[in-house]
């Protein structure tokens, strides 16, 4: 009979006891401050926002152990970000067609075509598919890739617009033409840089058509203004009459033209407003066709495409500016 009424009291003891701890764990739920399961993982991101609610499992306890299970639920935030697209290149020129009135127009309109083409590239294109663009023949690339290479500028597009095209020599099966050509170039919607070059573009016969040969000249390496620039020279660039092409400009940067036709140049810009073609770079070294140095090459001569408001070409009448011009310089002795 004791022991019957001691193991009532210890069982009646242990009910209590698991009541008390149900109402605490109840308590706790609602209260929000439910200790973590130990053991339990925590995920934690700094690009993720967490939200955690712990819940006690719905199911009454069995026995006086008390189960609580907790949940996680994660929302993700993503963020988008937005490449720029590169700027669009400049559009190309239409290719360029001589004037009818031009002798020997069909050969020009073939030689300025070449230069427009080798002087229109982008950011990405190598010398060999430049020089692809004017030969076929495998063994013209490496060459004509050295001549061009002065004009080329890697990682910027180019874009070229013929200005005019000169005859710098002719024979039966040959023919120089110095074509002056606007180069821009830049690596953006906008040019960086606009220069004039002077290229000596070499074409042959070839079934009767004229054909491309070879380049022999880009017009010369960008040279800088020196400080001790002479003042003639100085004079003569900063003339306000005195178009230069930039290979001419280079020309006379360098000191490479002879100070007697720098006073023959300015005299006749006090005259009268004129354009350079050449001076030496973009002109044949030698008198074409002949084994002998042409005075472009020792700085001793120049070529003109417009005189005043007129092309030489087509100003061809007795009381013309470009025939009185001529005339008053062949009286010169320093001409």
């Amino acid at each position: 009979m004791i022991r019957t009424l001691i193991l009532a009291a210890a069982l009646a003891a242990l009910l209590v006891s698991a009541c008390s701890v149900q109402n605490v764990r109840e308590d706790a739920t609602q209260s929000g401050e439910l200790s973590p399961v130990p053991g339990e993982a925590v995920v934690l991101s700094a690009t993720l926002e967490n939200d955690t609610d712990a819940m006690e499992d719905p199911s009454p306890p069995p026995t006086t152990s008390t189960t609580t299970s907790t949940s996680t639920t994660t929302s993700t935030t993503t963020t988008t970000t937005t490449v720029p697209l590169p700027a669009p290149l400049p559009p190309v020129s239409e290719p360029y067609v001589a004037s009818e009135s031009e002798p020997y127009a069909d050969a020009k309109t073939i030689a300025g075509q070449i230069a427009q083409r080798l002087l229109t590239y982008d950011p990405d294109t190598s010398g060999t598919q430049l020089a692809a663009e004017v030969v076929t023949a495998d063994d013209q690339i490496p060459e004509l890739i050295e001549a061009i290479q002065p004009a080329v500028h890697g990682g910027l597009w180019s874009r070229a617009t013929v200005v005019y095209p000169q005859l710098g020599g002719l024979t039966d099966d040959r023919m120089s033409v110095m074509v002056v050509v606007r180069q821009q170039f830049g690596d953006d919607d906008e040019p960086d840089d606009t220069v004039t070059r002077t290229m000596d573009v070499r074409l042959m016969k070839s079934d009767g058509e004229w054909v491309f040969e070879g380049l022999a000249s880009a017009g010369g390496d960008l040279a800088p203004r020196p400080a001790d620039l002479s003042d003639l020279a100085v004079t003569v660039v900063d003339h306000p009459n005195i178009i230069l092409s930039d290979s001419a400009r280079w020309d006379i940067y360098r000191g490479w033209i002879s100070n007697d036709l720098l006073r023959l140049m300015l005299d006749l810009g006090d005259e009268s407003k004129y354009y350079v073609l050449t001076l030496t770079s973009g002109h044949p070294h030698n008198v074409f066709g002949t084994d002998t140095m042409s005075r472009h090459t020792s700085g001793h001569a120049v070529d003109l495409y417009r005189i005043a408001d007129a092309r030489v070409v087509d100003d061809r009448a007795e009381a013309s500016v470009t025939r009185k011009i001529v005339a008053e310089w062949c009286t010169r002795d320093d001409v």
